[in-house]
């Protein structure tokens, strides 16, 4: 881009953001004011909701038997920042904040480096926000884009940070970052993305996921992998120049393929699975809330793990016994039936319940055909 061109493009833009900030100004001064006064004042104690969690029902040999997850289908697992690796948070800190470590929670020199770029590329290809402004984005303020909760994001990224550690802040964020498909945070995008507990993910994996946060529908590896690759070859430019990577490092890990095929979690499938669940959102007496809607929100983001009398063995030799005794089996767990009343054909089938006399556990359930179709 040759000087003229550059400073035409500069004063074009600089032409429209002042008409844009002047009439934000105009309307934003007394908010401002209020919010300098505020903060100047009496700083307040911030506070984040607990993120939500799902939860897991295992049977009785400890093996997992159904993940619950909430209806807005987020799927997360909370870790501890030690658990992350260098692998994924270097490549977050680089494409993400890698003054993270040094600024208090606003960072104007990256303001300043993210115009310029945006002005060289002639799109908005860089942001300027910190790691600790995202958070107070994602976990106080909202996203609406006006010039009073930018400002008060600032104000309060600074304030976050005299309250939490840097090391808590960036747990924070890596739990909370959404990374598509439904997962939120580092480890559930390690199962979605590389079915990888995220201790275990290589620098192409983490550069993947640092790739993400920008756009996870625009980079979806399995929708648009082209674009995905671009987008992980930015990551890898910013481990190279922040010297994470060497550059024979980047050109090996550039020649990982990408991962092709989701890995969601297992939902309750099964008759036995589907009862528990109910009878935890059910029942009072499990200690899970008072009302209905507590024993919701404990049940489905509540990060609870349930333990149940549920023998897989057993549960095994119950489906073999019904497909061995059934009359006519179809080969599906059913036999034709016809409808006395109508003459019309039909399908019977057959349930089995184990309970143990002793102690009147259930140790099996065998509720029909398929859970997934009946």
């Amino acid at each position: 881009m040759t000087s003229l061109s550059r400073l035409l493009r500069l004063t074009l833009v600089m032409a429209a953001l002042v008409g844009v900030l002047t009439a934000s100004i105009a309307i934003a001064a007394p908010q401002v004011a209020k919010l300098v006064g505020a903060h100047r004042s009496d700083p307040e104690r911030l506070s984040l909701d607990p993120l939500a969690e799902r939860s897991y029902i295992f049977d009785s040999q400890g093996n997992l038997q159904g993940t619950l997850i909430n209806s807005e289908n987020e799927n997360r697992v909370k870790v501890s920042i030690d658990e992350v690796p260098e692998t994924v948070l270097g490549a977050i800190l680089a494409t993400e904040d890698e003054a993270f470590y040094t600024h208090n929670g606003v960072n104007v020199r990256s303001i300043f480096r993210a115009v310029d770029a945006n002005l060289e590329s002639g799109t908005v290809s860089q942001g300027g926000s910190t790691i600790t402004q995202q958070v107070v984005k994602n976990s106080l303020v909202g996203d609406e884009q006006d010039l009073s909760r930018k400002i008060r994001e600032a104000f309060l990224a600074v304030e976050l940070e005299k309250q939490m550690s840097k090391d808590e802040i960036l747990e924070r964020y890596v739990n909370s970052v959404y990374f598509g498909g439904g997962a939120y945070g580092v480890q559930a995008a390690s199962e979605y993305y590389f079915n990888k507990n995220v201790a275990d993910l290589n620098w192409a994996e983490g550069a993947l996921l640092a790739a993400l946060i920008r756009s996870p529908a625009a980079y979806d590896p399995f929708k648009n992998p082209e674009l995905a690759a671009e987008r992980r070859d930015i990551v890898f430019e910013r481990l190279l120049a922040t010297d994470r990577l060497t550059e024979d490092e980047v050109a090996l890990y550039a020649e990982v393929p990408l991962p092709t095929t989701p890995n969601v979690p297992l939902p309750p499938n099964d008759y036995f699975v589907e009862e528990v669940k109910q009878q935890l959102l059910d029942d009072e007496r499990f200690g899970l809330g008072a009302t209905p809607a507590a024993r919701n929100k404990t049940v489905f983001e509540g990060g609870i793990r349930v333990f149940t009398t549920f023998d897989p063995v057993m549960q095994f030799e119950a489906i073999r016994a019904r497909n061995e005794t059934l009359p006519n089996n179809q080969g599906n767990g059913t036999f034709s039936v016809t409808d006395p009343s109508d003459g019309s054909q039909t399908f019977g089938t057959q349930a089995i319940v184990s309970v143990e006399p002793s102690t009147g556990a259930v140790r099996s359930m065998v509720g029909g055909p398929g859970f997934e179709v009946y």
